[in-house]
């Protein structure tokens, strides 16, 4: 009868257990369980998959602005010394624009009432004054020419103080934009009205051939129809010319 076999080795007393402190499992042996799976000491455990600290929520206020963007740039120091050195162009009252107006209108005034627009005896008889005319197509009645018995009469004074009233508004600086089209429009009404109503008369046996056609009256005309022109040109000047404009004075 054999001797029994001598026993062998037991189980290792170091499975299941973690390595000491400070030391790694051995070069090639599997690490224990549950090595490695807690985070190290200090540390935060990393963030679900897919998902980063703060992902899907706004960012806070001013992330990604700079200061003033988006926003016109303040006025530096620079710029506010360039401003005080040139605070650009002023609007004043036209005095020249107001001049031309008031000399104009003076003309036109003087032509209706001092100068002959004509010869002497060709409607009027001894003078052929703007009111002179007038009578004398309101005694003619049928031969007379109608724009030029409403010139004579009352349109000739309503164009000169249209004229005058809206070329002194166009210098005004507040109000003188519009003005200054309007004004210089009435003024060359009044200079197209003065040649159409230069024309007095139809053409009549009772006149001479020369004033038959309106080149005719137009090379009779006298003093009085040029300086009325004048008049009415001189207004439509002042009144394109408008408010006066110069630099205001620098601040410091």
């Amino acid at each position: 009868m054999s001797a029994p076999p001598p026993p062998g080795p037991g189980p290792d007393p170091r499975d299941g257990q973690q390595p000491p402190y400070g030391q790694q499992p051995g070069y090639g042996q599997p690490p224990p369980p549950g090595y490695g799976d807690q985070p190290g000491y200090g540390q935060q455990p990393p963030p679900a998959y897919g998902q980063q600290p703060g992902y899907g929520q706004p960012p806070p206020p001013g992330y990604g602005q700079q200061p003033g963007y988006g926003q016109p740039a303040a006025m530096g120091p620079e710029t506010t010394r360039m401003a005080r050195l040139d605070p650009g162009p002023s609007e004043r009252f036209g005095v020249v624009s107001a001049v031309l107006t008031g000399l104009g209108a003076l003309l036109v005034i003087v032509a209706f009432t001092a100068l002959n627009w004509f010869p002497k005896n060709v409607v009027a008889g001894t003078s052929s004054k703007f009111s002179d005319i007038h009578k004398a197509l309101g005694l003619i009645g049928g031969l007379a020419e109608g724009p030029a018995k409403l010139y004579f009469s009352w349109l000739g004074w309503a164009l000169l103080a249209a004229a005058a009233v809206t070329a002194l508004l166009a210098a005004l600086p507040a109000v003188g934009a519009p003005f200054r089209v309007i004004g210089v429009l009435v003024a060359v009404a009044g200079i197209a009205m003065t040649f159409v109503a230069i024309h007095l008369l139809k053409s009549s046996d009772q006149i001479p051939s020369s004033y038959n056609s309106y080149s005719g009256w137009l090379k009779h005309a006298r003093i009085g129809f040029y300086v009325a022109l004048a008049g009415f040109a001189l207004m439509a000047v002042g009144a394109a010319t408008g408010p006066s404009r110069s630099r205001r004075e620098a601040t410091r």
